[in-house]
């Protein structure tokens, strides 16, 4: 919509639709931003970029907010790209309340699902459900659920990621893909894989222990990576889907407790993005999404529907799946054209 804003800019409440296509600095609502905020802004566009600094909502911001922003469109580009955010450069700026629901694909470094690099600014009460993924197998590809990648100003706190994380090499975390930053109060309820060796439930890569604590939690069944991030022992707060949906889960004051899902950031539960990003498959215990032999049921609420990719393997019917022979098998939640794997 705007190419580069260079001077205080205020962009809000508005919805996109279409494509956005550039080299870089590619934005659905902005390419280029310095100084300004953007509130309230909804994109269903696809978002396409060659070079570096793409974003479903703004390609590059600098000193600038970005506060309850939804993203629905595919989202593809090379080096910085972020579901919402491609780039975040800002003294104690905000990307909050914001809900990526389409996949963030690229060919290069710095991937996130709401932010692919930030520096100095905070990320919270943000969700994503979208696939992430980068197809590099260089070693200094960062990619991340939330954000890729974090300098030692930066937090990331309060967060949810339901989409699948998955590199050809580097550092691939649930939540941050390199953490510098503080890392606190974030869950993490799907897979992480990646071609490298720091590959981890929370952060990829960390270069501090203080950096990413024990408040962070994930689903050990649908992500069984037994460490907070790669080069520690330190086994976090993990849980299985049956504690984290139900009655068991840890209390926070900085989510949203509902039945049957797992804990919404405060201040999103009502988006369908997010209600997608919380939706559960709940496979019998101890079994785990990578070694599954018994039916297990999936999470129906909110209009989700599931497909599976071979029907010769695993069918489903409503809230149960069946097993029906061995092999590798995706499946898919869908509600309203969002897509969850």
């Amino acid at each position: 919509m705007i190419g580069t804003s260079t001077d205080t800019c205020d962009i809000h409440d508005f919805t996109l639709t279409g494509s956005f296509t550039g080299s870089s600095y590619t934005g659905a609502a902005v390419g280029y931003i310095n100084y300004g905020r953007l509130e309230n802004v909804t994109n269903f566009a696809t978002v396409s970029g060659y070079n570096s600094y793409h974003g479903g909502i703004v390609g590059y911001a600098g000193y600038t907010d970005v506060i309850r922003c939804v993203n629905r469109g595919n989202v593809t580009g090379s080096q910085y790209t972020g579901g919402i955010v491609g780039y975040s450069i800002s003294g104690s700026r905000h990307i909050d309340t914001c809900i990526n629901s389409g996949a963030v694909n690229s060919n290069s470094s710095y991937v996130g699902g709401i932010v692919g690099y930030q520096s100095s600014s905070y990320v919270q009460h943000c969700s994503n459900s979208g696939d992430v993924t980068s197809t590099t197998s260089t070693a200094s590809s960062y990619v991340g659920g939330i954000s890729g990648y974090m300098v030692s100003s930066a937090y990331v706190r309060y967060n949810l990621n339901g989409g699948l994380v998955k590199s050809g090499g580097g550092s691939v975390g649930g939540i941050v893909g390199r953490a510098i930053g503080t890392i606190t109060y974030n869950i993490n309820v799907n897979n992480v894989l990646g071609g490298g060796i720091n590959i981890a439930a929370i952060a990829g890569e960390c270069t501090s222990s203080s950096a990413v604590g024990t408040s962070n939690i994930w689903d050990k069944q649908m992500c069984p990576n037994n460490y907070l991030y790669a080069t520690t022992t330190n086994p976090g707060s993990q849980y299985t889907t049956a504690q984290l949906v139900g009655s068991q889960r840890p209390s926070s004051t900085y989510f949203t407790a509902t039945p049957g899902l797992y804990p919404i950031p405060n201040g999103i539960a009502d988006s369908i993005g997010a209600k997608l990003a919380a939706t559960p498959v709940t496979l019998n215990v101890p079994e785990y999404v990578d070694s599954t032999a018994t039916n297990f049921s999936v999470g129906t609420a909110n209009g989700v529907s599931w497909s599976s990719s071979n029907t010769s393997m695993l069918t489903i019917s409503g809230s149960t799946a069946t097993v029906v022979n061995s092999g590798l098998v995706t499946i898919a939640g869908t509600t309203q054209n969002l897509v969850k794997h």
